[in-house]
């Protein structure tokens, strides 16, 4: 279904099955990269059931208390996150972003390559796919 606002749809190249009750669904992530593999259905066990994240503020995550009672950063000073990087960087440096596709801290986000504007948008997937 092309999104409602006629802008070019979402490239899906599979399907997401829809969740019926007593099902969750599973994310295959690749190490290192983060991408996701592979998606499928699981059943709704107890174990999985009775798991659950623990939200903090972002304030509060972004500086942590280390072991020896100092606090750091998971950021470096330039808003990166050090181990972050990319194999992208080598292909994308002549545009002028240090380390492209590197995990960022809110509003360091790279938006301009060669002075063209690519607005981050935190809510353009969620705009995009239709939501039934």
């Amino acid at each position: 279904m092309p999104p409602k606002d006629d802008a070019e749809p979402v490239l899906s190249p599979k399907t997401i099955a829809t969740l019926s009750p007593g099902h969750r669904l599973l994310l295959r992530l690749q190490s290192r990269t983060h991408y996701l593999q592979q998606t499928s259905l699981m059943d709704d066990t107890f174990e999985a059931a009775t798991r659950s994240y623990i939200f903090h503020e972002l304030e509060q995550l972004r500086s942590l208390q280390m072991p020896n009672g100092t606090k750091r950063s998971l950021y470096g000073e330039d808003g990166i996150i050090d181990a972050s990087e990319r194999a992208e960087r080598y292909l994308l440096w002549p545009y002028g972003v240090v380390s492209p596709g590197a995990m960022r801290q809110w509003s360091t986000h790279a938006i301009a390559f060669i002075g063209k504007r690519h607005f981050d948008d935190p809510f353009l997937l969620e705009n995009l796919i239709d939501k039934k």
